[in-house]
């Protein structure tokens, strides 16, 4: 904006109707624009500092942290705060809890507590404790370890892993005929293993030793092993 450029107050947003020009503070050269009746051209804070426009507030301490805060007399209460992170934390009430799963401190309200009782700081952490302790003996369907172990192998966490590279270092593609889910319909991929899952057991979390099979391919793959 050109210095000295005058308009109307509803051309700039003001709902006066004067006269303004854009001009730069004497004091310290910030640009804004003022009212043509103004005696000086100053910016709201030079005006104060220099006590042309005196502050009819006050500064008192937080009453949480007692950090001095300035307040205007409107804004003026019994208790005053710096900030609503600070009122929130002075609303608390009651002792820190600490979660049993990650041992991470946090709170809860007293009546969530008496009513519904709180030990973890999330619902994964929920999750977590729950597994554990729905694991093997511990779980109502327990039959005294009688799945297969090829069931406990594919559907453990060390398979998921291996899974997971295999599929990352192929770019989720099959390598036999090159198709990916983002390219059209859905596409059910699958780690194969290239030496036997069963006659290679030291060699079945193995990433050299697998490869990204759509379903179509894997199940030729197999059919072609049996010939």
């Amino acid at each position: 904006m050109k210095l000295g450029t005058l308009k109307r107050g509803p051309e700039i947003g003001y709902k006066a109707g004067n006269w303004f020009q854009w001009s730069a503070c004497m004091d310290c050269g910030k640009q804004r624009w003022i009212n043509t009746g103004s005696p000086a051209p100053r910016c709201y804070p030079c005006a104060v500092k220099n006590g042309l426009r005196p502050r009819t507030g006050q500064n008192i301490p937080c009453s949480g942290c007692g950090q001095i805060v300035y307040r205007r007399p409107s804004e003026i209460r019994e208790t005053n705060y710096c900030s609503k992170q600070c009122y929130d934390r002075n609303q608390r009430t009651g002792t820190p809890l600490f979660c049993k799963v990650c041992g991470t401190e946090y709170y809860r309200p007293p009546s969530l507590i008496k009513w519904r009782g709180s030990n973890f700081c999330s619902r994964k952490c929920q999750g977590i404790f729950t597994g554990k302790k729905q694991t093997g003996c511990n779980n109502c369907w327990w039959k005294g370890g009688v799945s297969p172990l090829n069931h406990r192998i594919r559907s453990g966490g060390k398979f998921a892993a291996w899974r997971k590279l295999v599929f990352g270092r192929d770019n989720y593609t099959c390598q036999k005929c090159g198709e990916r889910s983002c390219s059209g319909g859905a596409v059910f991929l699958h780690p194969h293993h290239i030496k036997s899952f069963t006659h290679y057991p030291d060699l079945r979390f193995e990433v050299a030793n697998g490869i990204t099979l759509c379903i179509i391919c894997h199940r030729k793959e197999h059919r072609a092993s049996k010939n």
